[in-house]
């Protein structure tokens, strides 16, 4: 397993566009220069069939909706529990194979 790492959206969006083979996101939602949810968006727009999980310290039903409506399949909220993250991984890293 290779983890690629992006500091801010528009970072996210970059790597995404030069690693078409990633299998996973994990977003943050709240990120400098462009949201995850943006950022999620466009990603979304050259790669639909990518997976992306929101994380976040927003627990808001409706933050968890506009996670959705961005293209995020999974909410996992912050602090993340290991237990929650494994699930997350185990479930959306055997689509992605």
């Amino acid at each position: 397993m290779k983890i690629l790492h992006a500091i801010n959206g528009k970072e996210a969006v970059e790597l995404c566009t030069h690693h078409p083979e990633i299998n996973l996101i994990l977003m943050d939602i709240k990120m400098p220069k462009m949201s995850g949810l943006e950022a999620t968006m466009l990603i979304k727009k050259q790669h639909p069939e990518f997976i992306v999980v929101a994380q976040t310290a927003y627990t808001a039903l409706e933050n968890q909706e506009e996670a959705q409506k961005a293209g995020c399949v999974a909410f996992l909220r912050k602090p993340t529990r290991k237990i929650d993250l494994f699930k997350v991984l185990d479930k959306y890293l055997k689509k992605a194979k």
